[in-house]
């Protein structure tokens, strides 16, 4: 199985682009996988897999779902739009999370320059 754009991406190993369409085989036949078995089966490490899962959703909009139990290829409406409810759900904790970290950034700052310092503690 050939996937087009996938000869040569930025930041992953040919050995990660080659395992791409071997993947998509793997999730096609309605098993969830967990992603310690994608490794050991294509030969990547956690970071490759998330990184082709990635690329294989936005570049291919292939309807790749994943949750604790692992990843699969879905198979209806419903399961796209659950898993796209749980990654919007973690995107919005991580911006809130990172607004909170930029406001103690904030804070730092107004009270090093109060106080004339120019490290943090």
């Amino acid at each position: 199985m050939s996937l087009p754009g996938f000869e040569n991406i930025d930041g992953l190993t040919p050995k990660a682009i080659a395992a791409a369409p071997k993947l998509v085989e793997l999730l096609h036949n309605g098993a969830i996988r967990k992603s310690r078995e994608i490794e050991a089966a294509l030969g990547l490490s956690d970071v490759e897999v998330r990184a082709v899962v990635h690329l294989l959703r936005v570049s291919q909009h292939q309807p790749i779902c994943s949750n604790t139990n692992g990843y699969w290829y879905a198979t209806n409406d419903t399961e796209i739009l659950d898993c796209v409810d749980s990654m919007r759900a973690r995107a919005d904790s991580i911006r809130n999370a990172a607004a909170g970290l930029y406001a103690a950034y904030e804070w730092m700052k107004r009270e090093r320059e109060r106080h004339g310092q120019t490290a943090l503690f």
